[in-house]
Formats: C-alpha cells, sequence, structure tokens
C-alpha cells in the first residue's frame, strides 16, 4: 500500500514542469519518458546537457533546487506532517 500511494503521490507532480528533472535524474529516464540506455545515475552537469539539448536551457545549481523543492513537496504529501516540519527548515522564510 505504500508503494501504490508513493505512485499515486508522484502522479500528481507529474505534470509540474520541473518534474522532468526527477525524471531524468532518478528515474533513468529521457525528457520524453522513454527508458535511457546509459546506465547509472547521472551527474547534474549531464541531466543540463540533457535540458539544453531539448531546447530548455538550465544551469545545474537551478536544476538541484527544483529536485529540492518537488522532493520535499512529494515528500509532504507522502509522510505529512513530520516531513512539513522538516522542509519547513530549508524553505526561505516569507519577506515581510
Amino acid at each position: 500500500s505504500g508503494f501504490e500511494r508513493l505512485k499515486k503521490t508522484l502522479a500528481l507532480f507529474e505534470d509540474e514542469p520541473e518534474f522532468v528533472v526527477i525524471r531524468l535524474y532518478y528515474f533513468g529516464e529521457n525528457i520524453d519518458g522513454t527508458p535511457r540506455k546509459e546506465p547509472g545515475k547521472p551527474t547534474w552537469e549531464t541531466v543540463a546537457d540533457m535540458m539544453e539539448e531539448s531546447g530548455t536551457a538550465r544551469d545545474p545549481r537551478t536544476l538541484r533546487k527544483w529536485r529540492n523543492k518537488l522532493v520535499n513537496d512529494i515528500s509532504v504529501c507522502v509522510f505529512g506532517l513530520p516531513a512539513a516540519i522538516g522542509t519547513g527548515t530549508y524553505r526561505e522564510a516569507p519577506e515581510k
């Protein structure tokens, strides 16, 4: 049941434009969702190169920020309040 909950949660985020970073970095897929031929997890520079080839040029630092934001949001959906408290320490406080 935990795996099903995770699959449903990931489905909520698949339409986000930043989700492609999760797909490239963790799932071993290309931008279009097809399996990547190269084994193993790519470096952030490789992910940035793949993004640039698709016409969406981003630097590795931005891609890591996107990954962190999405992983935090996904963890809140899966684990609830304990994850929300943990991710709150990593986000910037809103300016007043």
